[in-house]
């Protein structure tokens, strides 16, 4: 395998990791497809909320939608989002992707990512579905023997990472990242990477090239949809991020696996780890997928019905909003 062919499969790999721990706008995009989507409208709101426990107001997490893949316009942060930081104890991430090495984590996924001996991509999908394929990676100078070995799975998730790069969208520039980098206090981490790669080494072959037919389609308007996921999270529009990760699932119920096994259980999961996390930890900075806290059965939807009471922070809100905030 050519070097830089190589590359392209390890970083492929590694942002399966950013893109699940990591599995949220904007890579999702080409895994939890859409159908046309409404420009979003402007709303003065900051992707965050405070939670504080109806029965001791000691206990406080600030809930912090990320975009695992973005770019320089995401920064600066809001100021909010900054103070959200500053004012808690320990930051939780679906999973650390700083620590080990890259190569160590690549490795890992390739290990998981390959068919049986014997097996090959191309006797296990679909005759179109591996013609596009093979079109597809052959426009990213990669021959078709380089995915050969690989599951449906993988091959599907390399090709929503390239599209995404394409675009300029790169996991350098998300937000659960960038606080990772930054983290002066201890991490916590709600998941591993064995969980999160078993959520699609488990899923059915045809679920698998499911994925893969839609990452490839032309109807996926991915020239727009970062853009608009984008713009969502940046302006706090919750009903706008929930209407475009629900759109196709809306309109083709053959996609609601997708959605059950990338969010809808995972949220659950989480929400119990987070519970206890709670026992000893006052204050926290939960940062997860932006589409894990939308919907009714979103972390903020989850801890309203949990005893917590649970507010979206203004973006002109700042240190003494977060003290005084405590929502509805």
């Amino acid at each position: 395998m050519k070097i830089g062919i190589k590359r392209k499969i390890l970083v492929s790999a590694v942002s399966i990791i950013c893109f699940l721990g990591g599995c949220s706008p904007n890579a999702a995009v080409s895994i939890l497809p859409s159908t046309a989507i409404q420009e979003t409208t402007t709303v003065d709101k900051a992707f965050i909320w405070k939670a504080v426990k109806d029965d001791n107001p000691n206990k406080v997490v600030f809930l912090l939608g990320s975009i695992h893949m973005g770019t320089k316009d995401s920064f600066p942060l809001n100021e909010v989002i900054e103070q959200a930081y500053q004012n808690s104890d320990k930051l939780v991430v679906e999973v650390d992707i700083t620590t080990g090495s890259q190569q160590e984590m690549a490795a890992k996924v390739l290990s998981i990512a390959m068919l049986p001996k014997g097996s090959t991509l191309e006797t296990i999908v679909s005759e179109d579905t591996w013609a596009a394929l093979v079109d597809f990676i052959a426009k990213h100078n990669m021959p078709k023997e380089s995915f050969l070995r690989f599951k449906p799975w993988f091959a599907a998730i390399t090709v929503a990472t390239l599209r995404m790069n394409d675009l300029g969208y790169s996991q350098e520039f998300g937000i659960d990242r960038y606080f990772l980098k930054k983290a002066q206090k201890p991490v916590l981490e709600l998941e591993t990477v064995d969980s999160q790669l078993s959520l699609f080494d488990n899923m059915s072959v045809e679920l698998q090239e499911l994925m893969l037919e839609d990452a490839l389609s032309g109807n996926m308007q991915v020239s727009q949809n970062p853009k608009l996921l984008f713009n969502a999270w940046r302006t706090g529009n919750t009903a706008a991020m929930e209407n475009i990760i629900m759109s196709e699932v809306r309109a083709e119920p053959k996609f609601s696996p997708f959605l059950k096994v990338l969010l809808t259980d995972r949220n659950l999961v989480m929400k119990n780890t987070l519970d206890t996390f709670l026992i000893s930890e006052n204050k926290l900075l939960v940062v997860v997928g932006a589409a894990h806290l939308v919907g009714k059965l979103g972390l903020v939807s989850l801890f309203k019905k949990t005893g917590w009471t649970v507010k979206q922070l203004d973006q002109s809100k700042t240190h003494n909003a977060l003290n005084t905030q405590q929502g509805n």
